[in-house]
């Protein structure tokens, strides 16, 4: 076991080896912009995509009500979306940066969250990033008792995973199974004896049964570290928080902002060098970063959490929902 003591926070890498298992551990863990022209593909992908991580042939627009594209029509209100987002500018520009870098590589991302589909593809589509994200998925069993409503006065539910294809629907499957059905579609074996890819994930329940191939990345921070630029200390001076204000942050019960959680920041700038084979001038590596980095220099495939791993927040925003859309009316196009 290797132990970095860091001024932002405590890892502790852990490489376990069972049969060919490796695993990155963190203490104590549990539960825009420009496009760069693709280099050659490392992988042939089967399925041509729909703008927002939508496949064409199991999980199109169309069927999940979403047959268009919204952006944002002015470049400050964009950055106030990252910025609310991510949790912060510098968070943005490392999620933003990682993601880019991927599709320069060939190297397929897909988001598997058990929360709101349609929210999360939405919010991608807004972000500019609805091209270097191959398929989103979601994990999450519909209950009527418990979707989101138009109205408060509507009995009628709207499902946040509705079923497009029984034989490709993963409600109620866990992530370690939707990841082996991935890694079979895209032809990368689950048990090769060195790490071909990457789950990042806040909760460590799911990385139980994940293929022995995937490192493990735990993304949840105890204690609440927050980059020098978080978002919440100045939540109320961000434009979109005030836009969505009313309809997500004015519960005292259940406040979002109790929820945060920031992805540790070494992951990110480790996974950005591992993957561009790029360090900034200057910097002063320790084993443990040069360990990641050799190991996302060699990641055929990239798997995130959603929910407080890229997103900041513990929920995505509810976007089939029309208030949602509304609030921000005047600053979106749809095309």
């Amino acid at each position: 076991m290797i132990i970095l003591y860091n001024h932002i926070f405590i890892y502790c890498f852990t490489f376990m080896k069972n049969k060919h298992f490796r695993k990155i551990k963190t203490k104590k863990s549990k539960k825009n912009g420009r496009r760069h022209q693709s280099s050659k593909k490392k992988h042939s992908y089967s399925h041509r995509l729909q703008k927002g991580g939508l496949r064409q042939d199991t999980n199109h627009g169309e069927a999940l009500g979403i047959t268009n594209t919204w952006s944002f029509n002015n470049e400050a209100t964009l950055k106030s979306f990252q910025e609310y987002i991510f949790g912060s500018n510098s968070y943005a520009h490392l999620w933003t940066t990682l993601l880019e870098a991927c599709k320069s590589k060939g190297i397929p991302v897909y988001i598997i969250s058990n929360g709101n589909l349609i929210g999360i593809i939405r919010t991608i589509q807004l972000l500019g990033l609805s091209d270097d994200i191959k398929e989103v998925i979601s994990t999450r069993a519909d209950d009527p008792s418990k979707d989101p409503k138009n109205q408060e006065t509507d009995s009628s539910s709207i499902p946040i995973n509705p079923v497009i294809n029984p034989e490709r629907h993963f409600a109620e499957k866990t992530k370690a199974e939707v990841i082996k059905r991935i890694m079979g579609e895209e032809g990368i074996p689950c048990d090769s004896e060195s790490l071909v890819g990457a789950f990042f994930d806040d909760y460590d329940e799911n990385f139980k049964g994940v293929c022995e191939s995937i490192a493990h990345v735990p993304t949840e921070t105890k204690k609440r570290i927050m980059p020098k630029d978080s978002i919440f200390k100045t939540l109320r001076a961000n434009a979109i928080y005030n836009k969505l204000r009313a309809f997500r942050h004015s519960s005292f019960l259940n406040r979002l902002e109790d929820n945060y959680n920031f992805t540790p920041l070494q992951f990110l700038l480790n996974a950005i060098r591992g993957i561009t084979g790029q360090v900034e001038e200057g910097t002063t590596l320790t084993d443990n970063d040069r360990m990641q980095i050799e190991l996302f220099k060699n990641i055929r495939i990239l798997f995130l959490d959603w929910d407080r791993t890229v997103s900041v927040w513990p929920g995505a925003i509810s976007f089939q929902l029309a208030k949602y859309y509304e609030a921000l009316n005047d600053v979106i196009t749809v095309s």
